[in-house]
């Protein structure tokens, strides 16, 4: 078996760490995204992009709800 497909088991806390870099390096290319865009934008994409935004956040909340808050199956 090639080596690169074996390796060793991933701790909960290195996931949980490289998620949280992940998550913070995409929310600051977001960021940076965003800046740009409304150094050169006007009113209507503006209210796109808002309206892009809050859809965005009620989809990503109401997917985290559903994963991570549900009650334990008995």
């Amino acid at each position: 078996m090639p080596r690169l497909l074996l390796r060793a088991p991933i701790t909960d806390t290195v996931m949980k760490v490289h998620r949280a870099v992940v998550l913070i390096a995409m929310m600051l290319l977001a960021v940076g995204a965003l800046a740009l865009l409304i150094a050169d934008a006007d009113g209507k994409s503006l209210l796109a992009l808002g309206i892009v935004i809050v859809a965005a956040a009620i989809g990503g909340v109401a997917f985290s709800w559903k994963r991570y808050f549900q009650p334990p199956v008995k």
